[in-house]
């Protein structure tokens, strides 16, 4: 049974859904967001019932991205509502550079592209579904991220943005999470994105997974460390505050009460 994260947007973006598939719906009237759900009966992640409007049923605001995970048939998997997740992953793994070849060109090998799509299985069954996904420019990453999305459906609704600073930066030292999380303040948006994806290069991918671990993390070809915080354990008000909260857990980066290692995803 396939799933997908349910989106609430300040901007009044809703999404309907068939019998047999999912489409991105028009806007909903009004200056709230929502979701308009074709099925007969459905409670939102608040575990209200939602009232119907017609043929639709409308969430208000309080449905935020990080709030569940909505399966087919209406049905709610509830996830803590302020758990944010960041994956850190490199690549798949390349053909060397050639005379023809540049190393921005290199192409993915027949067993990187195997792997990643392994990968890819693996986050989704863990609930590291990415709907932010922040990329190196590089011909082997967009090739990486387009082989995910064969494996997991889901990534290709997120919100992808590929950066050649992500290619060049990677290589020197000290910059490359310094960098990532100034794009993740910028481009993080509780409304929308509870699990961020930063796909690139080592050494600066290395770095930054260890920086982010409190210890050293190897990263081969194809590995994705995960990441999780709980924001709401260390202050961030939803109500008060609700855009905040991926700037909150940037600013807790290097903090033994921020950012837990949860695990690597490997061969």
């Amino acid at each position: 049974m396939s799933a997908y994260c349910a989106l609430a947007r300040l901007q009044g973006v809703c999404y309907t859904k068939s019998d047999q598939s999912r489409r991105r719906g028009r806007q909903v009237g009004g200056s709230e967001a929502g979701i308009r759900q074709a099925s007969s009966s459905f409670t939102g992640a608040t575990g209200d019932h939602v009232p119907s409007v017609g043929h639709r049923r409308v969430l208000d605001l309080r449905l935020w991205a990080i709030d569940g995970v909505y399966e087919e048939g209406g049905e709610v998997e509830r996830r803590d509502s302020s758990v944010l997740r960041i994956v850190l992953m490199r690549h798949a793994d390349s053909e060397s550079a050639s005379a023809s070849t540049t190393d921005f060109e290199r192409p993915v090998t027949a067993s990187g592209a195997s792997k990643v799509q392994s990968i890819a299985r693996s986050l989704k069954s863990l609930g590291y579904i990415p709907n932010l996904f922040l990329s190196s420019n590089s011909a082997r990453s967009r090739q990486t991220h387009s082989l995910m999305i064969q494996a997991m459906p889901e990534l290709e609704g997120a919100d992808a943005h590929f950066f050649g600073s992500l290619y060049t930066e990677s290589q020197l030292d000290g910059h490359t999470l310094p960098h990532l999380m100034d794009l993740i303040r910028d481009l993080g948006d509780v409304t929308r994105h509870s699990c961020v994806l930063c796909l690139g290069h080592n050494k600066g991918w290395e770095e930054a997974a260890s920086a982010l671990a409190g210890e050293k993390v190897a990263l081969k070809n194809g590995d994705a460390a995960l990441f999780e915080m709980d924001v709401g354990a260390h202050g961030w008000d939803r109500e008060a505050r609700p855009m905040d909260a991926w700037r909150d857990a940037m600013s807790r980066v290097g903090q033994k009460s921020g950012w837990r290692f949860k695990t690597l995803l490997t061969e």
